[in-house]
């Protein structure tokens, strides 16, 4: 939250206390409204929202705007103690579990982890090379992102997995170590 977000486009009205625009249904605040630019601060966010809704924005007496704009996501940052329980960031061994609505920005390497699983969505950054390290990353209804075909990743990006058949526990069908 508390980050300033600015559309434009065509249609739009001014004043602002006419305008109404909510990011996954929560609101935010329209600082301004023009007719082709409209400037809000997003609101506080849950870390785990079930289901993405996307940008609405509602215009008083003229209903919901159609908005052709790239999605507006709520990330949280990797290194951040505010992205983990109690502050505390991932160390060595750890099992991770990135939720479904939990949406998270890998901006630094990680620890060498025992478990990732990701039901949420991990994106690499890509200002930086980032380095992701562990046993077993398992995929399960969730998102894996370095880039997109329009935006092709830039950076190294690089999965280290760890494991050896007599001393990592396996997984039934999965073995020592999975991606």
């Amino acid at each position: 939250g508390a980050q300033t977000v600015v559309l434009t486009g065509t249609g739009f009205t001014s004043p602002q206390s006419l305008v109404t625009v909510k990011i996954d249904g929560i609101d935010c605040v329209v600082q301004s409204s023009t007719g082709t630019s409209i400037t809000c601060i997003t609101g506080y966010r849950p870390a785990i929202v079930p289901d993405a809704l996307g940008m609405v924005v509602w215009i008083a007496g003229v209903g919901e705007a159609a908005l052709q704009c790239s999605p507006y996501m709520y990330i949280d940052p990797w290194s951040s103690p505010l992205t983990w329980r109690d502050g505390l960031p991932p160390v060595d061994g750890d099992l991770v579990v990135l939720p479904k609505g939990r949406n998270v920005l890998l901006d630094i390497d990680t620890p060498k982890l025992l478990y990732l699983l990701i039901e949420g969505t991990l994106i690499v950054d890509d200002t930086q090379d980032v380095e992701l390290h562990s046993t077993y990353i398992f995929v399960r209804g969730g998102t894996l992102q370095a880039g997109t075909e329009a935006a092709p990743h830039q950076h190294t990006f690089r999965i280290t997995l760890y494991g050896d058949r007599y001393t990592t526990p396996h997984f039934p069908i999965y073995g020592a170590k999975n991606l």
